[in-house]
């Protein structure tokens, strides 16, 4: 999964002097690569904070396509050999593989992508002494401790099923698209041809 940033500029090269469109095609694949490697450190971001990863690799496999003079066109996203990104970026249908059934959470907040907080999925709350999961009473679910007065409250509950929609963990796209738009790509441009004149 990839995202290209390209340029339209068939408008901008009319403004340019002769001396500045010799020096064009440098400046725009240096501003390219500029935009692309800001997209990449911020998608490498997302994939920290987003996902729960056991090491780098992810991060380590999201690369630059670099724009040259002959290809003003740069390409940042995931390596074809991240076989799941496809399902990080869609979502999808997951099934059980080492047991006969899935617990999924029912009634956890969730972010704008419709994806439980990475600090309230059961994984990480097994790591946290101030939660416990278990079946109580009949109920099946993440229950948090309360010290004060030494009580138990229902996180949420677990549910019992044999598959269920995963949703989209990383929305490269628009990831991609609203670092470009923040890195100011004209502010930029500007900056490498003044650099290419001198």
């Amino acid at each position: 999964m990839s995202v290209q940033i390209t340029l339209h500029d068939n408008d901008l090269k009319k403004t340019l002097s002769s001396e500045l469109l010799k020096q064009y095609p440098y400046a725009v694949s240096k501003s390219l690569n500029r935009v692309a490697i800001h997209a990449q450190n911020d998608l490498r971001q997302h994939e920290a904070t987003d996902l729960t990863t056991t090491n780098k690799w992810l991060e380590r496999n999201t690369r630059v396509d670099f724009a040259k003079k002959q290809n003003l066109q740069a390409e940042v996203g995931l390596l074809d050999r991240v076989y799941f990104a496809e399902r990080l970026v869609q979502g999808g249908d997951k099934t059980p593989t080492t047991t006969e059934y899935l617990w999924v959470p029912v009634g956890v907040p969730t972010n704008a992508r419709g994806a439980i907080r990475k600090s309230l999925k059961p994984k990480a709350l097994i790591n946290n002494p101030k939660y416990f999961i278990k079946e109580i009473n009949g109920t099946m679910g993440a229950w948090k401790k309360d010290k004060r007065n030494n009580s138990i409250s229902l996180a949420y509950v677990l549910k019992q099923v044999n598959h269920y929609n995963d949703a989209p963990y990383l929305d490269v796209e628009n990831i991609i698209e609203n670092s470009a738009k923040q890195h100011n790509f004209e502010e930029i441009m500007q900056q490498e041809l003044l650099k290419a004149l001198r």
